[in-house]
Formats: C-alpha cells, sequence, structure tokens
C-alpha cells in the first residue's frame, strides 16, 4: 500500500539495492567476543570486517551491512549483526550460496568469533550457531 512503512522500506531497497528483490532472502549474522572483549576492540572488529567481506562475495548476495556504520552493536558493545541479502527468493538460493555463508560463519569461529545465523537464507542445519562450541569449547572438554 502506498505510504506505508513497509512500501517505504521496499522503496529505498529498490533504490539503494536495484539487483535485490522484495522477495529476496535474508540471513542475520550475529557475533561476539568470547571473553566479553569489545567487539570494536581492533583485532575483533578486524576479523567482523573479514566475515562481512567474505558473505558480501558469496553467490547471489546483493548487500551485507556494516555494523559498525549501521550501529549494529549491542550497548555493551560485546557484540554485533550484520544482515546479507540476497537477490533471490530463499528456495532458489544455490548450494554454493549456501557454503559460502556457512564457510564464512566457520572461518570467522576460527578467528575466535562466536557465530550465531538466522533468517530464511540459512540453511537449517547452520541456524543458531550450529557448531559454535567449536570457538568457545565448554562441550569438548
Amino acid at each position: 500500500m502506498p505510504g506505508t512503512e513497509s512500501q517505504k522500506a521496499l522503496d529505498l531497497l529498490k533504490e539503494k539495492f536495484p539487483a535485490a528483490s522484495a522477495d529476496g532472502a535474508s540471513a542475520r549474522v550475529v557475533v561476539r567476543t568470547p571473553a566479553h572483549e569489545k567487539i570494536s576492540d581492533a583485532q575483533p572488529k578486524k576479523n567482523v570486517a573479514t566475515l562481512a567481506a567474505d558473505l558480501s562475495k558469496a553467490p547471489q548476495v546483493v548487500a551485507t551491512s556494516d555494523p559498525f556504520t549501521t550501529g549494529a552493536v549491542s550497548k555493551d558493545g560485546t557484540s554485533a549483526h550484520t544482515i546479507v541479502t540476497y537477490k533471490v527468493a530463499a528456495l532458489k538460493i544455490s548450494d554454493d550460496a549456501h557454503n559460502a555463508l556457512k564457510k564464512a560463519a566457520d572461518d570467522a569461529r576460527a578467528n575466535g568469533l562466536v557465530v550465531e545465523m538466522g533468517g530464511d537464507a540459512v540453511p537449517a542445519d547452520a541456524r543458531h550457531g550450529a557448531g559454535s562450541e567449536r570457538a568457545t569449547g565448554p562441550r569438548n572438554r
């Protein structure tokens, strides 16, 4: 409906990201530091930037938000999230795109971040930090 907030959001999305479609899938990738360091400290911030860059290069991705410029950092400064927007609907996301999403999350975990994912673009086996115990280790002792 013209004039509604949702229509304004769709219009803005179309203006800023013309390759995105209204039915494009999205993933929310939440990251935090395991030792409750500040996510904006030099090394965690670098790791978040690497994650965002990896996500933005994945197949079928139109845009990836930067949590530091969008204000998507928690009040206590220990976590942040990025939104990954795809140009296709969730059911049309390719295996290569799913694998790239999982690999980016796994690489961020290997760099010391705790990573959890949700959204219609995230395969069921990768939702909500599947495998994130590897990053924190408590169950592997």
